[in-house]
């Protein structure tokens, strides 16, 4: 989560936005994100070789792959974890998290 200095957002003395909000919002998309994770995503784990053909470090890969008429659903979680990126094929969108 973003480190947020302001408290709140004031106009004409009318309460827009504040931290707390913003705070409560994020935790029930994380939660909603579990649930939503544990039943659309993957993990994938690749050895890496190294120029001699020997496994010496593993990449690891968090994806979710969808059918392109989700793909706002998409947007949204990204816009949210500010994390990853995602490539369309076919009629599939797929979102990955490789790097951290």
């Amino acid at each position: 989560m973003k480190n947020l200095t302001r408290l709140e957002i004031r106009n004409n003395n009318e309460l827009l936005w504040n931290k707390d909000d913003y705070t409560k919002n994020i935790e029930n998309f994380f939660q909603w994100f579990v649930g939503f994770s544990d039943a659309e995503s993957s993990f994938f784990i690749q050895p890496v070789l190294n120029s001699k053909g020997v496994v010496n470090r593993f990449s690891f890969k968090f994806g979710i792959e969808l059918h392109i008429d989700d793909r706002a659903v998409l947007e949204f979680i990204l816009s949210k974890l500010e994390i990853g990126n995602f490539r369309i094929s076919n009629d599939k969108i797929l979102v990955s998290i490789a790097k951290m």
